[in-house]
C-alpha cells in the first residue's frame, strides 16, 4: 500500500485499514477470488514501509484477514435467475453471472417436456 506523509502519525494503522476497505472491497483479486470484506487488519503485521524519497510516500505492507468469494468447477451455488432463452438461462450470484446451457440441464427441466 501506497502511504502519503500526510497520513503518517499516531491514526496511520486506522487509516491503512480504511484505505485497504475502500481499495480491496468489492474487487476481484484474480485467481484469488472476489473481496467481499475485509474482517480485520492485524496491526502487528503492519510494518515500518519502504521509503520513496522522490514522493516521500511510504510503502507498507500489512497482513489482513477477508471474506473471499471463490467458486471453483462444479460447485453448486444459490444464485437468483434473470433471463431465460433458448439456449439456457443466465444467474447472478453476488459479483458473478453464470450461464447455464440447456445442455448442462437435465431433461426434465427442459421447457414442454
Amino acid at each position: 500500500m501506497y502511504l502519503p506523509p500526510k497520513f503518517f502519525g499516531p491514526k496511520m494503522k486506522t487509516h491503512i485499514k480504511q484505505e485497504l476497505m475502500k481499495n480491496l472491497e468489492g474487487k476481484s483479486l484474480g485467481r484469488m477470488g472476489y473481496v467481499i470484506c475485509i474482517i480485520k487488519v492485524d496491526e502487528h503485521h503492519v510494518n515500518t514501509g519502504i521509503i520513496d524519497y522522490q514522493t516521500g510516500c511510504v510503502t507498507v505492507n500489512a497482513r489482513y484477514s477477508a471474506i473471499l468469494l471463490r467458486p471453483f468447477k462444479n460447485e453448486v451455488i444459490d444464485a437468483r435467475v434473470t433471463v431465460v432463452n433458448e439456449l439456457g438461462f443466465y444467474t447472478e450470484a453476488g459479483p458473478l453471472t453464470i450461464f447455464v446451457s440447456r445442455h448442462a440441464m437435465p431433461p426434465d427441466l427442459l421447457e414442454g417436456t
